[in-house]
């Protein structure tokens, strides 16, 4: 397994911003508390994994030597022992350690997020009790309620762990004098009214033009070449749903979407429509459950309707919406 360009900068930042003596973690141990935390015991009862060995052909002694490799990613430059929890120990490389340790931070934050909220979960099912008393709150069923809620918002809220602009921030030239109109959609989308925690479902529409790019070009005759610049198509919806896997509101969403794509893309124009229902006004208060709230914010040449693209943004949209 190689490491990949995210991976070395994230490290390379990593230790750039932190004292190298630091970057050591300590014994880790099977204790829940720190109290129970023993690392002399932890250290002593370590287990060794199986080392990650290859054959390297040595001239001097005409013979092969056995290399020792690191057991996550095959280097074998700079090959340390590390204790990695639960009794085992492996042999990783300098780079693949420093990884190891900021993956077992990460997954700490995660746990202790998810703490809290299995624990507020259940204080609103207690809440719920106080206004009902009717209601069973030691019912067997609800047992694993808070942990299945938990679980359910971290995946509803998963993306906040995601950066938009890092989707859009592959691009492709294509040849041609002028670009028109691109247009993706429907984009079925689910995600959590910021007001009520309510179920929100729908779909997106994005349009853009692409801009123009003129290259020089040292071989060719005329010494220049036009092009204009794009995102691969699966991009979009990507960054669709990184905007909706988070607690929102749609005017909001619709917003960001757009943001990102002119702040990336620098399109000559583009345009996002969003649809969608919300269970907070489908299911409670007026409970208006055929309710469709459409969000558009347009940019640039569609804004001015230049060649007619906001019209065929439109049409694209109502032919795709016919039957649904």
């Amino acid at each position: 397994m190689s490491h990949s360009d995210d991976e070395i900068n994230e490290v390379e930042d990593l230790v750039e911003s932190t004292p190298i003596d630091d970057l050591e973690p300590a014994d880790d141990c099977n204790s829940t508390t720190a109290d129970d935390c023993n690392s002399t015991t932890a250290a002593a009862s370590e287990e060794w994994l199986e080392p990650n060995l290859r054959g390297e052909y040595d001239e001097d002694s005409m013979s092969i030597q056995l290399v020792p490799e690191c057991v996550r990613c095959g280097s074998d430059t700079n090959i340390t022992a590390r204790f990695v929890g639960k009794g085992k120990s492996a042999q990783l490389c300098t780079l693949c350690s420093i990884l190891f340790d900021k993956s077992r931070e990460q997954h700490a934050t995660k746990f202790l997020g998810d703490l809290t909220a299995v624990i507020g979960v259940g204080s609103l099912l207690d809440g719920i009790k106080a206004m009902y008393p009717a209601f069973n709150r030691t019912d067997p069923d609800l047992n694993d309620t808070p942990r299945r809620v938990s679980r359910m918002f971290a995946e509803l809220c998963e993306g906040y762990a995601i950066d938009p602009d890092r989707l859009l921030a592959t691009k492709f030239n294509v040849k041609g004098k002028q670009a028109g109109l691109i247009t993706i959609g429907p984009i079925d989308f689910v995600s959590t009214c910021m007001h009520h925690l309510a179920s929100i479902s729908g779909r997106a529409y994005v349009g853009y033009v692409p801009s123009q790019r003129i290259e020089d070009l040292a071989d060719a005759a005329d010494k220049t070449e036009e092009s204009y610049r794009v995102t691969g198509l699966s991009k979009i919806p990507r960054v669709v749903h990184a905007y909706s896997r988070r607690l929102i509101l749609q005017e909001g969403m619709t917003h960001e979407i757009i943001e990102c794509i002119e702040r990336m893309l620098k399109p000559l124009g583009s345009v996002v429509l969003v649809k969608a229902k919300h269970d907070c006004m489908c299911k409670r208060g007026v409970a208006s459950a055929s309710a469709w709230t459409v969000t558009t914010e347009v940019r640039g040449v569609l804004y001015e309707n230049q060649r007619g693209t906001k019209d065929e943004f439109m049409s694209v949209v109502d032919q795709c919406e016919i039957g649904r």
